[in-house]
């Protein structure tokens, strides 16, 4: 315990440089990368997509986190992943990444599914009995009861209903960036105010029905003005990224519902009769001390770069760089960190603990937002074999291993972390010696599926 320990504080100070070197402003000199564009709290898209697919396919190394992606075996069974991700999404009511949910699907002896959820968020219960209502919606489409239209109609009305604090951060959010660009006059063309006399009208000062701004931002998509949102958001001007960012998660309820919809015909011998169960909220399942990042910036850069020792003008020269991440610093320097297990890992620890059988032999935890630089990484190295999920490559200081409880329970377990956590530690200090070597400071702009804009996999 003590060595596992001893690695999880090398694992902090590693990843505190990494998230560093990412929310470190860019110069046109690093390669023409963008620093992450989102605001605190910004939220990402629902797993595995199409478009994401096919850049996993052409460009397989994202040089921004180190990874790869093992292959589905077949387009069935993609659709299967994605079915999972949209169920987690329905389920998702909270802000940001305080409140991920995580979907396993477990086959059990008798040959019947259960799903199992469980949250970063406390609150487990509401997610859990959505779940169940979104099944017996597919329960009574399956029987006839109720047309396709309806039900995608219906279960995303409902899941708008559960998340409305959520749509409302998000409209506000979406006007301030609107209003951001319309005093933007050198960026400001007669398409631009098209596109932006579109969007305002449908954000109302005052009253405002948050299922009818839904249902037109998922309509949005593939439209002529979708195509030239895309177009302006591949640009530099930050702003409209963002924006569509907002449009593709106010979209994402029914794009998510006619994923599961049309995904309960196809799989329809597998969910019928389908059980729901929960593990502990992962946001519980912490039990890490919290900690705070020294202000001394050069020893985190020396004690994860140890040959930096030995170059004191290079390390002052990455020191002078990350200071420019002055809001995180500040964070970090002031603000005591708590780690937490994250959702699918947790989920991927209990299939691996409990020795559960995967739903279609499938190894795959469906999760509300594409995974991070350490679930990926945690995925990647674990012994379970775990099918990798689409990642944003966005690194996160707040993230714990999950474990056991209690510690009395975990001495056959320890081993394994050990092994998990050291081989993490060798991917991440290859990844800080290639952004040193490299001067990658920033983060590149994220694959398409996190911004919630991507065609669902039920179209492919």
């Amino acid at each position: 315990m003590e060595g596992l320990n001893r690695e999880m504080s090398t694992l902090y100070r590693a990843i505190a440089l990494k998230t560093l070197f990412q929310n470190t402003p860019c110069t046109r000199s690093d390669a023409g990368l963008n620093v992450i564009d989102e605001a605190d709290g910004s939220e990402d898209g629902e797993g595995i997509t199409r478009d994401d697919l096919q850049l996993v396919m052409a460009r397989p190394n994202d040089p921004f986190a180190t990874r790869f992606r093992l292959s589905v075996p077949s387009p069935a069974d993609m659709r299967w992943c994605g079915f999972l991700d949209a169920l987690c999404v329905l389920c998702w009511f909270g802000q940001g990444g305080e409140s991920v949910v995580s979907i396993g699907a477990q086959q059990q002896l008798d040959g019947k599914i259960k799903f199992i959820l469980t949250t970063n968020d406390g609150s487990i219960l509401k997610p859990v009995k959505h779940f169940k209502d979104v099944l017996a919606l597919l329960s009574c489409f399956l029987c006839g009861e109720l047309d396709e239209p309806a039900t995608i109609n219906e279960v995303a009305k409902r899941s708008i209903t559960l998340a409305k604090d959520k749509i409302l951060n998000y409209r506000s959010r979406l006007r301030s960036q609107l209003a951001l660009l319309r005093q933007d006059q050198a960026q400001y063309d007669s398409e631009s105010e098209a596109l932006l006399d579109t969007l305002g009208q449908w954000l109302p000062q005052r009253q405002f029905d948050r299922y009818l701004l839904c249902q037109r931002a998922y309509d949005f998509r593939g439209s002529q003005q979708d195509r030239l949102l895309a177009i302006k958001a591949s640009t530099d001007i930050k702003t409209y990224r963002i924006i569509r960012h907002y449009m593709g998660r106010l979209g994402s309820y029914h794009a998510a519902a006619s994923v599961v919809v049309e995904g309960a015909d196809e799989f329809a011998g597998t969910i019928r009769g389908a059980t729901v169960g929960w593990i502990e909220a992962s946001s519980t399942l912490s039990r890490s001390t919290a900690f705070t990042v020294g202000n001394d910036i050069a020893t985190l850069v020396t004690t994860a770069c140890p040959r930096l020792r030995h170059f004191q003008g290079r390390t002052a020269e990455v020191v002078a760089r990350l200071e420019g991440a002055t809001s995180l610093l500040h964070d970090y320097r002031t603000v005591a960190q708590k780690p937490v297990v994250h959702a699918e890992a947790a989920m991927a620890h209990h299939f691996h603990r409990k020795q559960l059988q995967f739903a279609r032999g499938l190894r795959y935890i469906g999760c509300s937002k594409a995974s991070c630089y350490l679930c990926d990484l945690y995925f990647s190295r674990h012994p379970a074999g775990f099918i990798r999920r689409s990642c944003s490559g966005r690194a996160w200081l707040r993230w714990e291993l999950p474990r056991t409880n209690p510690p009395s329970l975990r001495q056959d377990e320890s081993l394994e972390n050990l092994r998990i956590i050291r081989d993490m530690l060798d991917a991440i200090h290859h990844d800080l010696d290639n952004d040193i070597d490299g001067g990658r400071y920033g983060m590149k702009a994220e694959f398409d599926s996190t911004t919630g804009m991507s065609i669902p996999l039920s179209t492919a």
